[in-house]
Protein backbone atom coordinates (compact mmCIF):
# COMPACT_ATOMS: atom_id res chain seq x y z
CA UNK A 1 0.00 0.00 0.00
CA UNK A 2 3.26 2.26 0.24
CA UNK A 3 3.57 2.37 -3.55
CA UNK A 4 -0.33 3.38 -3.83
CA UNK A 5 0.25 6.30 -1.03
CA UNK A 6 3.76 7.12 -2.92
CA UNK A 7 1.48 7.76 -6.09
CA UNK A 8 -1.36 9.74 -4.66
CA UNK A 9 1.82 12.45 -3.38
CA UNK A 10 3.05 12.17 -7.17
CA UNK A 11 -0.57 13.16 -8.56
CA UNK A 12 -0.42 15.90 -6.49
CA UNK A 13 2.95 17.48 -7.74
CA UNK A 14 0.52 18.59 -10.48
CA UNK A 15 -2.34 20.35 -8.62
CA UNK A 16 -2.35 23.25 -7.30
CA UNK A 17 -3.58 23.97 -3.54
CA UNK A 18 -7.46 24.51 -3.40
CA UNK A 19 -7.92 21.99 -6.61
CA UNK A 20 -9.42 18.64 -6.40
CA UNK A 21 -9.54 16.64 -9.28
CA UNK A 22 -12.02 13.61 -9.66
CA UNK A 23 -9.94 12.08 -13.57
CA UNK A 24 -7.10 9.83 -11.86
CA UNK A 25 -6.82 5.85 -12.27
CA UNK A 26 -7.01 4.69 -8.15
CA UNK A 27 -3.10 3.63 -8.04
CA UNK A 28 -4.39 1.30 -5.41
CA UNK A 29 -7.24 -0.54 -7.50
CA UNK A 30 -6.35 0.25 -11.08
CA UNK A 31 -9.84 1.45 -11.83
CA UNK A 32 -10.94 -2.64 -12.03
CA UNK A 33 -11.29 -4.19 -15.50
CA UNK A 34 -12.50 -1.41 -17.22
CA UNK A 35 -9.77 1.27 -16.11
CA UNK A 36 -12.55 3.68 -14.94
CA UNK A 37 -10.98 7.14 -13.70
CA UNK A 38 -12.82 7.53 -10.28
CA UNK A 39 -10.42 8.33 -8.18
CA UNK A 40 -10.55 11.62 -6.39
CA UNK A 41 -7.65 13.85 -5.06
CA UNK A 42 -8.19 17.27 -3.21
CA UNK A 43 -5.19 19.54 -2.45
CA UNK A 44 -5.27 21.88 -0.24
CA UNK A 45 -1.84 23.84 1.52
CA UNK A 46 -1.13 21.53 4.26
CA UNK A 47 -2.83 18.16 3.24
CA UNK A 48 -3.62 15.91 0.48
CA UNK A 49 -7.70 14.22 0.67
CA UNK A 50 -7.86 11.13 -1.65
CA UNK A 51 -10.70 8.42 -2.10
CA UNK A 52 -11.76 5.74 -4.91
CA UNK A 53 -14.94 5.95 -5.16
CA UNK A 54 -15.36 2.06 -6.94
CA UNK A 55 -17.15 -0.12 -4.37
CA UNK A 56 -14.88 -2.99 -4.52
CA UNK A 57 -12.28 -0.71 -3.54
CA UNK A 58 -12.68 2.24 -0.80
CA UNK A 59 -8.78 3.17 -1.04
CA UNK A 60 -8.64 6.42 0.95
CA UNK A 61 -7.32 8.59 3.29
CA UNK A 62 -5.11 11.89 4.27
CA UNK A 63 -1.41 12.92 3.90
CA UNK A 64 0.24 15.71 4.72
CA UNK A 65 1.66 18.00 2.29
CA UNK A 66 5.12 17.44 2.96
CA UNK A 67 8.12 19.74 1.12
CA UNK A 68 8.88 17.19 -1.60
CA UNK A 69 5.46 18.19 -3.26
CA UNK A 70 5.10 21.56 -2.44
CA UNK A 71 5.92 24.29 -5.01
CA UNK A 72 10.10 26.27 -4.55
CA UNK A 73 10.81 29.14 -6.56
CA UNK A 74 14.25 27.62 -8.59
CA UNK A 75 17.39 29.42 -7.62
CA UNK A 76 19.07 32.27 -9.00
CA UNK A 77 22.07 31.45 -11.89
CA UNK A 78 24.20 32.74 -14.26
CA UNK A 79 22.03 33.00 -16.76
CA UNK A 80 23.06 35.58 -19.26
CA UNK A 81 25.45 35.50 -22.91
CA UNK A 82 26.89 38.24 -24.21
CA UNK A 83 28.79 37.18 -27.13
CA UNK A 84 28.57 36.84 -30.81
CA UNK A 85 26.14 35.26 -32.33
CA UNK A 86 26.20 34.46 -36.00
CA UNK A 87 24.84 32.05 -39.14
CA UNK A 88 26.02 28.56 -38.70
CA UNK A 89 28.76 28.26 -41.06
CA UNK A 90 28.45 25.99 -44.35
CA UNK A 91 31.22 23.68 -43.25
CA UNK A 92 29.72 22.85 -39.65
CA UNK A 93 26.70 22.64 -41.60
CA UNK A 94 27.98 19.62 -43.22
CA UNK A 95 29.68 17.99 -40.35
CA UNK A 96 26.51 18.17 -38.51
CA UNK A 97 24.37 16.98 -41.65
CA UNK A 98 23.90 13.54 -40.09
CA UNK A 99 22.16 15.25 -37.12
CA UNK A 100 20.52 17.94 -38.02
CA UNK A 101 17.82 18.32 -41.16
CA UNK A 102 19.52 21.43 -43.12
CA UNK A 103 15.67 23.09 -42.75
CA UNK A 104 15.92 22.84 -39.03
CA UNK A 105 18.92 25.82 -38.87
CA UNK A 106 16.32 28.45 -40.19
CA UNK A 107 13.59 26.72 -38.59
CA UNK A 108 14.55 26.31 -35.21
CA UNK A 109 16.57 29.54 -35.30
CA UNK A 110 20.07 27.79 -34.94
CA UNK A 111 22.96 30.12 -34.55
CA UNK A 112 26.70 29.89 -33.95
CA UNK A 113 28.58 31.46 -31.34
CA UNK A 114 32.07 31.73 -32.66
CA UNK A 115 33.94 33.04 -29.65
CA UNK A 116 32.95 30.47 -27.15
CA UNK A 117 35.70 27.99 -26.79
CA UNK A 118 36.41 26.90 -29.84
CA UNK A 119 33.30 27.70 -31.85
CA UNK A 120 29.82 26.10 -30.66
CA UNK A 121 26.02 25.64 -31.78
CA UNK A 122 23.46 28.14 -30.07
CA UNK A 123 20.30 26.12 -30.03
CA UNK A 124 17.59 28.00 -29.05
CA UNK A 125 15.79 27.08 -25.53
CA UNK A 126 11.73 27.23 -26.29
CA UNK A 127 9.38 27.41 -23.64
CA UNK A 128 6.28 25.98 -23.84
CA UNK A 129 4.25 28.92 -25.45
CA UNK A 130 6.86 29.51 -28.37
CA UNK A 131 9.09 31.81 -26.05
CA UNK A 132 12.69 31.64 -26.31
CA UNK A 133 14.11 31.73 -22.38
CA UNK A 134 17.58 30.88 -23.69
CA UNK A 135 20.51 28.91 -25.49
CA UNK A 136 22.05 25.55 -25.60
CA UNK A 137 25.88 26.07 -26.60
CA UNK A 138 26.83 22.72 -27.58
CA UNK A 139 30.38 21.93 -28.81
CA UNK A 140 31.28 20.42 -32.02
CA UNK A 141 34.93 19.54 -31.25
CA UNK A 142 35.49 16.77 -28.75
CA UNK A 143 38.09 18.97 -26.82
CA UNK A 144 35.74 21.19 -26.45
CA UNK A 145 34.28 20.80 -22.54
CA UNK A 146 31.55 20.02 -21.15
CA UNK A 147 29.50 19.24 -24.17
CA UNK A 148 27.02 21.59 -23.50
CA UNK A 149 26.42 24.99 -21.70
CA UNK A 150 23.02 26.85 -21.04
CA UNK A 151 22.31 30.10 -20.90
CA UNK A 152 19.46 31.76 -19.93
CA UNK A 153 17.99 34.94 -20.94
CA UNK A 154 15.66 34.70 -18.19
CA UNK A 155 14.78 33.22 -15.16
CA UNK A 156 12.73 30.67 -17.07
CA UNK A 157 12.39 27.01 -15.19
CA UNK A 158 12.05 24.42 -15.79
CA UNK A 159 14.91 24.05 -18.63
CA UNK A 160 13.21 22.21 -21.26
CA UNK A 161 12.29 23.25 -25.13
CA UNK A 162 9.49 22.32 -26.36
CA UNK A 163 9.04 21.74 -30.65
CA UNK A 164 5.67 21.56 -32.35
CA UNK A 165 4.86 18.50 -34.75
CA UNK A 166 6.26 20.32 -38.36
CA UNK A 167 3.02 18.73 -39.97
CA UNK A 168 0.71 20.64 -38.36
CA UNK A 169 -1.46 19.54 -34.65
CA UNK A 170 -0.81 16.12 -32.92
CA UNK A 171 -1.60 14.92 -29.92
CA UNK A 172 1.17 12.69 -29.41
CA UNK A 173 4.45 14.09 -27.15
CA UNK A 174 7.74 12.63 -27.66
CA UNK A 175 9.99 13.03 -24.67
CA UNK A 176 13.98 13.05 -25.50
CA UNK A 177 17.00 13.99 -24.05
CA UNK A 178 18.42 16.29 -26.36
CA UNK A 179 17.07 19.30 -28.13
CA UNK A 180 18.91 17.25 -31.85
CA UNK A 181 16.70 14.79 -30.86
CA UNK A 182 13.80 16.97 -30.41
CA UNK A 183 14.34 18.37 -33.67
CA UNK A 184 13.88 14.89 -35.66
CA UNK A 185 11.35 14.05 -33.19
CA UNK A 186 8.98 16.58 -33.98
CA UNK A 187 8.88 15.64 -37.65
CA UNK A 188 6.24 13.38 -36.69
CA UNK A 189 4.82 14.38 -33.26
CA UNK A 190 5.91 17.36 -30.79
CA UNK A 191 8.25 17.22 -28.94
CA UNK A 192 10.33 17.97 -25.58
CA UNK A 193 13.64 18.06 -24.86
CA UNK A 194 14.33 17.07 -21.31
CA UNK A 195 18.11 19.25 -21.56
CA UNK A 196 19.35 16.39 -19.44
CA UNK A 197 17.73 13.17 -17.74
CA UNK A 198 17.06 15.33 -14.51
CA UNK A 199 13.26 14.95 -13.71
CA UNK A 200 12.15 17.63 -11.67
CA UNK A 201 8.24 18.42 -10.39
CA UNK A 202 8.01 21.16 -12.10
CA UNK A 203 9.24 19.37 -15.14
CA UNK A 204 6.27 16.72 -14.87
CA UNK A 205 4.01 19.63 -14.18
CA UNK A 206 4.71 21.28 -17.63
CA UNK A 207 4.51 17.71 -19.22
CA UNK A 208 1.24 17.27 -17.87
CA UNK A 209 -0.35 20.73 -18.50
CA UNK A 210 0.35 20.42 -21.90
CA UNK A 211 -2.20 17.93 -21.96
CA UNK A 212 -1.84 15.12 -24.89
CA UNK A 213 -3.44 12.11 -25.59
CA UNK A 214 0.15 10.43 -25.80
CA UNK A 215 3.46 11.07 -24.15
CA UNK A 216 6.03 8.50 -25.63
CA UNK A 217 9.65 8.61 -23.48
CA UNK A 218 12.62 7.73 -25.63
CA UNK A 219 15.73 8.42 -23.63
CA UNK A 220 18.33 6.33 -24.65
CA UNK A 221 19.79 2.55 -22.98
CA UNK A 222 22.06 4.65 -21.09
CA UNK A 223 19.21 6.07 -19.20
CA UNK A 224 16.43 3.32 -19.34
CA UNK A 225 16.56 3.86 -15.02
CA UNK A 226 15.32 7.71 -15.87
CA UNK A 227 12.91 6.76 -18.65
CA UNK A 228 10.86 4.26 -16.43
CA UNK A 229 10.93 6.72 -13.56
CA UNK A 230 9.06 9.28 -15.91
CA UNK A 231 6.67 7.05 -16.89
CA UNK A 232 5.87 5.64 -13.38
CA UNK A 233 5.34 9.60 -12.28
CA UNK A 234 2.85 9.71 -15.60
CA UNK A 235 1.26 7.26 -15.14
CA UNK A 236 -2.95 7.55 -13.84
CA UNK A 237 -1.52 11.42 -14.58
CA UNK A 238 -1.07 11.29 -18.29
CA UNK A 239 -4.03 9.26 -20.59
CA UNK A 240 -1.53 6.97 -22.07
CA UNK A 241 2.74 6.65 -21.29
CA UNK A 242 5.11 4.71 -23.77
CA UNK A 243 8.29 3.79 -23.44
CA UNK A 244 10.31 4.08 -27.19
CA UNK A 245 13.34 1.38 -26.54
CA UNK A 246 16.35 3.40 -28.03
CA UNK A 247 19.75 1.72 -28.48
CA UNK A 248 21.27 5.18 -30.01
CA UNK A 249 19.70 8.57 -29.31
CA UNK A 250 17.10 9.64 -32.15
CA UNK A 251 19.63 12.60 -33.25
CA UNK A 252 21.60 9.94 -34.68
CA UNK A 253 19.06 7.88 -36.65
CA UNK A 254 17.94 8.89 -39.85
CA UNK A 255 14.19 10.24 -40.23
CA UNK A 256 13.07 7.26 -42.21
CA UNK A 257 14.17 5.02 -39.38
CA UNK A 258 12.21 7.00 -36.49
CA UNK A 259 9.77 7.27 -38.59
CA UNK A 260 9.71 3.20 -38.48
CA UNK A 261 10.29 3.31 -34.90
CA UNK A 262 7.51 5.70 -34.01
CA UNK A 263 4.83 5.00 -36.78
CA UNK A 264 3.15 2.06 -34.50
CA UNK A 265 2.66 4.46 -30.94
CA UNK A 266 1.68 7.78 -33.33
Amino acid sequence: MNAAVDRVREMALVMTAGEQRYDFLCPACGGGSSRDKSFAVKRDVLSIAYICHRASCGFKGRLATTASIQHRPAPSRPNTYTGILTEVPAEIKEKMAHRIEAADYDRRGILWAPTFGFGRLALPIMARDGTRTGYTFRAIEKRDKPKSVIRLSTEHYPVMSWYSCITGTSSVLILVEDQLSAYKASYFCDAAALIGTNLSNDKVLNITKAAHRRVIVALDEDATHKAAKLVALLSGIVDDVRILKLKEDLKDVTLTNIEQLCSPLL
